[in-house]
């Protein structure tokens, strides 16, 4: 008896908790069965309209595919945060004139200022933003690298730390300092195998040991990226002139943005910022800019058109399946009618739509996940190299979820189309229609058409700008380079370090070089140049001497051996080429091209005249007076879709050595080889380097046409991708269009039935049902036309030269576009004229 009475109170209490609970359950397991039922019955119903189901879950997983790829490119380049400790605070300190961009590069006396003076940062940091690589020695051999010099608060103001040894110190950063070096992850694993005791060791960089005293992490990628860094060992005795540094600080936690900017300004106002070009020092000032924001600054317009795209297709593809499905509501009118009859209130019944839509967008958007999974390498490896430095384009956590995000999103958007027609008509109509085994007319349709309407629209504006861009990529690739690349090729290589510091040894090194190719059967001619064309070459302040006032200051100059112009086949237009005998004993000449000459000298030969280069620049960087021999046509030194900058070409014998040195230091050295058949002579001219100097490894070598492929990389990608989307939502647009017909056909059959009854032949009823595709066709191409005029006008940066055709492309990507929606309305109209009247009736 003691037990029960004990265990009777909690038997009450558990039946309590029971029937306060059991309403709650009983309710969500009421939902759950609910769902499951719509659930198979959702599948049941798929099941019967394969040929629906198929094309709704092909456009779905299409088109969430391409979104989830252009996603995960855009979040790697431009949305994932750096991986480094200050992120968030890093900005790159820039200066602006009031006529100019915003220009990245500052001079080492305005780095120094601010190092002394600025408060609002914690540490401020340089680096020199011209390193073009080093001449690596190791125990594996020589191999060239790039390399960053940078001070020694580098590491500190991005805030990551090696992740073995340690950072430079201040003492190190020293000019005459002993040399220390950091490796990163990947060449620790290349070279050194991940041994651990790799601190300590030493190195030959360009000829010089170093001692290597850290180890960055694995994921760890500077701006600019590097294998090695540097200590930059700077102060303003040693610095080189001109602006050629870039300066990244770490804002103070609690400093505003804003509040630093306005110190920057302040001191622009009481410190000069040397070295800038002519009176720009003036009216310049300095300003700031995230590290992330300027890292993608060159590409984030282009990946906002390329998400732009993207989205329209997405678009697309959503509007055609609501087209798809509301038509095929209309068709399941008389299932509808019994549900209503048997009770279904209206949220009963758009639960149904909800629910299949939810299947659809769930299937469409798993398979569009894996679909991006696969296909998002492809799109990376035909993607131009600079697209994203440093970083991994990948299916990540982010994708997923975003690829989930849209599929939810487009199930909530599909279902809510069909469900709202539900909710907003009306059950005696509903019923009225069934009865008489009719649906909606074509006025009750209006909502159907809008979408076609808009469908093509976004097609237009799609598909406009894919052409825009595809024919501005054509008209680019058309443009003549200025030379003829065609059976050359050309190897690179850095002389930066001790022993090219003289014009002598650098000429030397060209002449062994041109000497043992030129033994080679199949060898044309051979030449050597500092700066190749459409690649970075040095910019010097020129004037003719007769006219100071002309100075140019942004003249490219350019280092070249006799037979540079033979080489690669650039025209001569007045004068003469340099020769072997223009040695440094000779009358200092030059040769310039013919922007130059039409600048300085519009109305007379400039043949005679002379130029002296780089006076503003100090005298270890002054030339000597030169004496103009020749004017050589344009090249397109500093891409295909710039034009042509002034040039000035100098005999490599004749260059002081000091600027040979400062040149080697800055940019890579090219060798330029031209064969009568275009054969492979890739391993001669590597044995032809090995032979010169066996301590000087080849940076580049590839065929000359690569160089001008590469400099067409990025306007090819946009315009490949775009188009590609621009294919896919023509498709949808004319799947969208039949189907919106098909569907009516099949609605239409006992209107057809009695028109064919009372007369009207096969071409009537066919005339009739393609004119109804024609007027929709015509409405949303007309809509597409203008908008796309309009886009236009914001997209006219990524076009090159379509000022005269880009109505012309537009209207005929529309009739293309028009083409293909009658021959969508001609297919279920052909079918609809083979009904035979009484059948029709009969069914009826």
């Amino acid at each position: 008896m003691p037990i029960l009475r004990a265990v009777k109170p909690q038997k009450k209490f558990n039946d309590k908790r029971r029937l306060e609970s059991s309403p709650q359950q009983g309710r969500l397991k009421h939902l759950m069965r609910t769902l499951l039922h719509d659930f198979s019955y959702s599948i049941r119903s798929l099941k019967k309209t394969p040929a629906f189901t198929f094309v709704a879950i092909a456009t779905l997983a299409l088109g969430i595919s391409a979104t989830v790829i252009v996603f995960s490119i855009v979040d790697a380049v431009a949305l994932q945060p750096l991986p480094y400790g200050n992120a968030n605070r890093v900005v790159v300190l820039r200066w602006q004139d009031r006529n100019l961009q915003p220009q990245a590069e500052v001079s080492a006396p305005v780095f120094f200022m601010l190092k002394e003076n600025a408060l609002s940062f914690d540490s401020i940091a340089a680096v020199y933003a011209e390193d073009v690589g080093v001449n690596l020695v190791a125990a594996r051999g020589a191999r060239y690298v790039t390399a960053l010099q940078v001070s020694e608060s580098f590491f500190e103001t991005i805030g990551t730390q090696p992740a073995i040894g340690r950072s430079f110190r201040a003492e190190e950063d020293r000019p005459g300092a002993s040399g220390t070096v950091v490796l990163s992850y990947r060449l620790w694993q290349s070279i050194f195998d991940h041994d651990r005791n790799v601190l300590g060791q030493n190195i030959k960089i360009n000829g010089d040991a170093f001692t290597i005293i850290g180890v960055m992490p694995e994921e760890f990628h500077s701006y600019p990226d590097a294998d090695i860094w540097l200590p930059l060992q700077l102060n303003p005795a040693n610095a080189d002139p001109g602006s050629d540094y870039l300066v990244f600080a770490s804002v103070k936690r609690g400093t505003l943005l804003s509040h630093a900017e306005r110190e920057l300004q302040a001191l622009s106002q009481t410190h000069p910022l040397s070295y800038l070009p002519g009176a720009a020092s003036k009216s310049a000032k300095l300003t700031l800019e995230g590290l992330q924001d300027f890292r993608t600054a060159n590409i984030r317009h282009s990946l906002t058109i390329l998400f732009g795209a993207v989205v329209l297709v997405l678009l697309i593809a959503c509007t055609n399946l609501a087209v798809l499905l509301m038509v095929r509501g209309l068709g399941r009118t008389q299932e509808i009618a019994v549900r209503v009859a048997l009770g279904s209130s209206k949220w009963r019944l758009a639960q149904i739509f909800l629910v299949e839509s939810a299947l659809l967008a769930l299937t469409g958007g798993i398979l569009g996940l894996v679909l991006a999974k696969d296909l998002l390498p492809l799109v990376f490896s035909i993607s131009p190299v600079d697209i994203s430095p440093g970083t991994t384009i990948e299916m990540n956590q982010q994708s997923i979820f975003f690829g989930l995000g849209v599929s939810a999103l487009t199930a909530c958007v599909l279902g809510l189309v069909p469900a709202l027609r539900v909710a907003a008509g009306n059950f005696d109509d509903l019923l009225r229609q069934a009865h008489k085994g009719t649906t909606a007319s074509l006025r009750q349709t209006r909502s159907t058409q809008l979408f076609v309407i808009a469908e093509t629209s976004l097609t237009v504006v799609l598909l406009g700008v894919a052409v825009l861009l595809l024919q501005s990529f054509f008209r680019l690739q058309a443009v003549s380079p200025g030379f003829d690349p065609k059976q050359t090729w050309v190897s690179q290589a850095s002389l930066a370090g001790a022993r090219y510091m003289t014009t002598e040894a650098t000429s030397n090194l060209f002449n062994k070089v041109a000497e043992h190719m030129r033994s080679i059967p199949g060898v044309e001619s051979v030449a050597a140049i500092h700066g190749l064309p459409l690649e970075t070459g040095l910019n010097f302040p020129v004037y003719p001497t007769d006219s100071p006032g002309k100075i140019d200051h942004a003249v490219q100059y350019r280092v070249i051996t006799p037979d540079y112009f033979k080489t690669l086949r650039i025209r001569m237009l007045i004068g003469r080429s340099f020769t072997a005998e223009d040695d440094g004993h000779e009358q200092p000449m030059a040769i310039i091209n013919e922007s130059l000459a039409r600048k300085w000298w519009p109305h007379e030969s400039a043949i005679g005249h002379f130029v002296h280069a780089g006076e503003e620049l100090g005298p270890e960087l002054t030339d000597r007076t030169r004496e103009i021999v020749g004017v050589v046509a344009d090249v397109h030194e500093a891409g295909l879709a710039q034009n042509p900058p002034p040039v000035l070409f100098v005999p490599d014998q004749q260059v002081p050595d000091r600027i040979t040195s400062f040149i080697n230091k800055l940019f890579l050295a090219s060798v330029i080889v031209r064969t009568q058949k275009g054969s492979n002579v890739s391993e001669q001219i590597r044995r032809a380097f090995e032979s010169a100097d066996p301590e000087l490894p080849v940076a580049s070598l590839r065929p000359m046409t690569q160089v001008l492929s590469k400099s067409l990389a990025r306007p090819a990608f946009y315009a490949w991708l775009s188009s590609i989307f621009g294919i896919f939502a023509m498709l949808l647009t004319g799947i969208g269009l039949y189907g919106l017909l098909s569907y009516q056909v099949g609605l239409s059959v006992p209107e057809i039935g009695i028109r064919m009854a009372l007369g009207a032949n096969r071409g009537q009823i066919v005339g009739l049902i393609v004119k109804q595709c024609a007027r929709l066709a015509f409405a949303g191409l007309l809509l597409g036309v203008i908008v796309s005029l309009f886009v236009s006008r914001l997209l006219t940066s990524m076009f090159y030269n379509l000022q005269h055709v880009f109505l012309t492309l537009l209207v005929g990507e529309a009739a293309l576009l028009g083409l293909i929606a009658v021959l969508a309305g001609f297919l279920p109209a052909t079918r609809a004229s083979a009904i035979e009247p009484m059948a029709a009736l009969r069914n009826q």
